[in-house]
């Protein structure tokens, strides 16, 4: 009881303050992440993401573009042994036959949640409309199959044992099956154990491969948790930021496709437990199916056009548009070394002053 309360203390809040935009509720913490989400019948495998029996399995190149399904194989080595246990717990006589069916029942409807869900947009990137993650109804769907598993197993160990008699040769035979079971039940948790372990020991590997290969998605993907700085802006901006001056800080990053993001930060910047899954979703638009984007407000359209004529270097004067932003300076954080070509055409910006301070190796450096 005391747990219930404190959990509906802690969300109720957060339900009444997303009465006019609902879809918030099912969105995820942190930043919105773009994704492709496996059909049913690979979450059922236990997958939530997309991917292709040829692709082979992300950050270990040896099983990548070969002839053997090495993705498709793991997935049912993993998956397959469970499912016939749960399906067998449905058919079998025995005890707890009604928890095997609910169990059954409450996967079915957590797997049709989450594909009902996946249709919810709740975030936007740069280029995408993200969709609440299918990891937790998986997972969710994954312990209840699990559970009925369980009972699966139960019964056929009992059958096993009726099943015994003084026949040496069938008792042996009865033995032989029921080692096979077990090495292939082991087997599969193992893979997947060793898979992941790889995946995340190998870092070389998994951060210089593409997370997809030309035969479609692996299974698995990258870590995408990386080393940072300790302050998400310059030790100058944060000072000013936070000092009685309140100076904002536009942050501008590079992508490696040429595009670039911008953010006008306040004080020592955004950091995760600053995000908002309510102002996430707070541009989004339009019925289930068919979200759209809210169109540019006036501060929003001038983040876009002051970027456009810092990364242009045409010699037009931004200082107005950012004294209209409050930005007294600019970060240039690079993702690739394509960005010291649009660091020194920023310091080629009327009233550009480049500042010998750096946010880290990977930055393009602070202007005031």
């Amino acid at each position: 009881m005391v747990g219930s309360s404190a959990s509906a203390a802690l969300f109720l809040p957060f339900g009444l303050s997303v009465v006019d935009r609902p879809r918030a509720l099912l969105a995820d913490p942190g930043v919105p992440l773009g994704f492709e989400a496996a059909p049913l019948w690979q979450q059922f495998l236990g997958q939530p993401l997309l991917f292709s029996a040829e692709g082979g399995l992300s950050g270990l190149p040896f099983f990548s573009g070969q002839a053997i399904p090495w993705a498709l194989l793991l997935a049912l080595l993993v998956a397959v042994p469970v499912l016939l246990l749960a399906v067998a717990a449905l058919f079998l006589p025995g005890r707890r036959s009604r928890t095997a069916r609910v169990l059954w029942v409450a996967a079915l409807v957590i797997f049709a949640g989450g594909w009902l869900a996946g249709h919810v947009a709740t975030g936007a990137t740069a280029d995408t409309l993200v969709t609440p993650f299918t990891g937790p109804a998986v997972s969710a769907a994954g312990f209840a199959l699990l559970g009925a598993a369980l009972i699966g197993a139960e019964r056929l160990l009992d059958a096993a044992d009726r099943a015994a008699s003084p026949s040496i040769r069938r008792n042996v035979a009865l033995r032989s099956a029921t080692a096979l079971a077990m090495v292939l039940l082991l087997a599969g948790p193992l893979a997947g154990m060793a898979v992941w372990s790889a995946q995340n020991l190998l870092r070389s590997s998994a951060v210089a491969l593409p997370a997809e290969v030309p035969a479609g998605p692996a299974l698995g993907t990258p870590r995408v948790v990386e080393p940072g700085s300790s302050r998400t802006l310059p030790a100058t901006a944060i000072d000013r930021g936070t000092g009685p001056e309140q100076t904002r800080t536009l942050l501008i990053s590079t992508q490696e496709n040429g595009a670039y993001d911008a953010a006008l930060m306040r004080g020592a910047g955004t950091t995760l437990d600053s995000l908002s899954a309510i102002a996430a979703a707070r541009n989004i638009l339009g019925a289930p199916g068919q979200e759209t984007i809210r169109e540019d407000d006036d501060v929003t359209a001038s983040i876009r056009s002051v970027v456009a004529t810092l990364v242009a270097g045409q010699g037009v004067d931004p200082r107005p548009e950012l004294e209209r932003l409050g930005a007294g300076f600019v970060v240039l954080r690079s993702a690739d070394t394509a960005a010291q070509l649009t660091a020194s055409r920023m310091d080629a910006v009327p009233g550009s002053l480049p500042s010998a301070r750096r946010m880290s190796a990977g930055s393009g450096g602070l202007r005031r």
